[in-house]
């Protein structure tokens, strides 16, 4: 079991059955606990050789939009308990409409240098939906349309003005974000108006519906702690009445507030996450609807929604694209740290300004391919090196990533997710949607194995019936080019032809497709044989299917009206 650790996790599910997770490959498996002793750990040379292909389309990844924060000034309507910018927004400094050519230059500069596509402008604060602050932001936007900029704009705002400056903003803006802690007992108590006359959970509701019904893109984040984790039900239900979850202009999301600045009070995520997740668990299904924003569970979703996985090299804008204009005159890196000496990459006034390259380079490094103590961690590749603002006060910062409790929290979430197939009982056959296998072309998919009945769609190269001629699906022991294969990508089912051999490593292609992927020998299950270029193979059965990483288990694929229809799996 230990050697199956070195890249992955099993995590137990019931006293038969378990899920390993690969973080370097990006899979997830259900595998029979008496089935482990079948898996085999990667030797060094595997690793390094993954590892290698990663590094070599490091900069394929690297986003091509500049994100710009703007902060015309710290100045605030609310005084929230947790607000991180108490710790450094204690002056009145304003920008003026002299700063605008000096950021302007700034940005065309650097968006030039990095070859940008596109710039993605933030609006934050304080508070940004304030006048001054609204007539600056027409200023600026003015200037950027007369200099021909390509950008949108996306504002976070606590939503106390919102639908009585809406209209003075002459730029138009994508969409918002918005907050909300509770109801309205609680929300008032943590988020109050510095005005006492203003209910701030009435004018947060008011400005949702007013963004609802302009039809605006609208992010709605539940900050979380311990202490008001019981008035999670009343948003659930108060948004479920006004169908905001089936709205898909309306992301709902909780976020867990773990960290105080202004106290040496701290939260933790797990056992807000652990919370959550009871509470979740007494709902019915239709109303859990709200996203999680909790590490490692945007993987596990990606990997059960069939999404390529992707490393995660960094895990922010503060590695890459991100730059901070602030009332201070501090070009940063980070919002959160903004006035932090750490993350200051440049400073401007009104005539001039100055980038500190050497800092930017710094920051930029800041992966999980420099960080020392990230370098053999199994989690980095979807952790990203950590938050690095909570990390700044560490020893050796520069060396130092920000770590997650990543195996508790995924181990939480999986049994949550499966809690879900238990309650439901699999074998009552309950129909699960959005559930697919790519490149092949099926109607309704019957996993006798386990019991479930999905419906799943495809669209490529797919299986066909026709004149009950069988085509089969051999083990090879050795795979070369030209031979067209099986295998797994994640969730994804894939047929393609081996155009190039590496050691363990293949690169994959469709006849029809320019795309070409990389995967390991341990992906595929078996060599299709009797398959014409350019064709559909045809099959009613396929069998003595090797699946992946098992020697123990016969599949055989049904097809049904052209379309393949069940699967069955047996001891042999």
């Amino acid at each position: 079991m230990e050697s199956l650790m070195i890249t992955s996790d099993y995590f137990i599910l019931n006293k038969h059955f378990g899920v390993i997770i690969d973080y370097y490959t990006g899979s997830i498996l259900y595998v029979k606990k008496s089935f482990l002793h079948h898996f085999h750990k990667y030797n060094k040379a595997d690793i390094e050789q993954l590892e290698n292909a990663y590094n070599k389309n490091f900069s394929k990844l690297l986003p091509n939009n500049l994100n710009i924060v703007l902060v015309p000034s710290y100045m605030c309507n609310m005084k929230c308990q947790y607000c991180y910018e108490s710790l450094y927004s204690k002056n009145n400094f304003c920008l003026t409409n002299n700063h605008i050519r000096s950021i302007i230059n700034a940005i065309e500069e650097y968006f030039k240098r990095q070859h940008y596509n596109y710039i993605t402008f933030t609006l934050l604060g304080g508070e940004p939906l304030l006048d001054y602050n609204i007539h600056w932001f027409n200023n600026f936007f003015m200037e950027c349309n007369n200099r021909n900029l390509i950008y949108d704009i996306f504002c976070i705002t606590n939503g106390l003005n919102l639908n009585d400056l809406f209209d003075k903003c002459s730029f138009k803006i994508s969409g918002f974000q918005l907050t909300i802690d509770g109801d309205e007992r609680i929300h008032n108590q943590r988020r109050p108006s510095k005005d006492k006359k203003i209910n701030s959970f009435n004018r947060v509701i008011g400005a949702i519906d007013f963004l609802v019904e302009k039809n605006i893109y609208l992010d709605i984040r539940i900050n979380i702690d311990l202490n008001n984790i019981n008035a999670l039900g009343y948003i659930i239900n108060l948004f479920y009445e006004k169908q905001l979850h089936i709205n898909n202009n309306v992301n709902i999301y909780v976020y867990p507030v773990t960290y105080y600045p202004i106290s040496a009070k701290k939260n933790s995520e797990l056992e807000i996450f652990k919370t959550v997740l009871c509470y979740l668990k007494t709902l019915p299904a239709e109303k859990r609807f709200i996203g999680l924003d909790f590490h490692g569970r945007e993987f596990i979703d990606s990997l059960l929604l069939n999404k390529l996985f992707i490393p995660k090299f960094w895990f922010c804008g503060v590695s890459t694209n991100q730059l901070v204009f602030d009332s201070n005159g501090n070009i940063s890196a980070c919002w959160w740290g903004a006035d932090t000496e750490a993350f200051r990459i440049g400073v401007f006034d009104e005539k001039k300004y100055t980038f500190y390259h050497w800092s930017l380079e710094k920051l930029h490094n800041r992966t999980v391919m420099k960080l020392h103590s990230c370098k053999s961690c199994k989690y980095k590749y979807i952790c990203g090196t950590g938050c690095a603002f909570k990390a700044v006060n560490r020893k050796n910062f520069d060396m130092k990533g920000h770590c997650s409790d990543f195996y508790h929290i995924i181990k939480l979430y999986i049994q949550f997710l499966f809690f879900d197939i238990s309650r439901s009982q699999i074998k009552t056959k309950k129909e699960i949607k959005h559930l697919r296998f790519k490149y092949l072309s099926f109607k309704h998919l019957i996993l006798t194995y386990d019991g479930l009945f999905i419906k799943v769609s495809g669209n490529s190269m797919f299986l066909s019936s026709q004149k009950n001629i069988w085509a089969y699906v051999s083990i090879a022991k050795n795979y070369n080019i030209g031979d067209i294969v099986l295998y797994l990508r994640g969730y994804d089912l894939l047929v393609h032809r081996i155009v190039c051999k590496n050691h363990k490593f293949y690169l994959l292609k469709g006849d029809n497709e320019n795309y070409i992927e990389e995967i390991h020998e341990r992906c595929i299950i078996a060599k299709v044989n009797g398959f014409s270029v350019g064709k559909t193979f045809d099959c009613t059965v396929i069998s003595a299917i090797k699946e992946y990483c098992y020697d123990s288990i016969k599949f055989r694929y049904h097809l049904k009206s052209k379309f393949l229809y069940k699967i069955e799996a047996e001891n042999v």
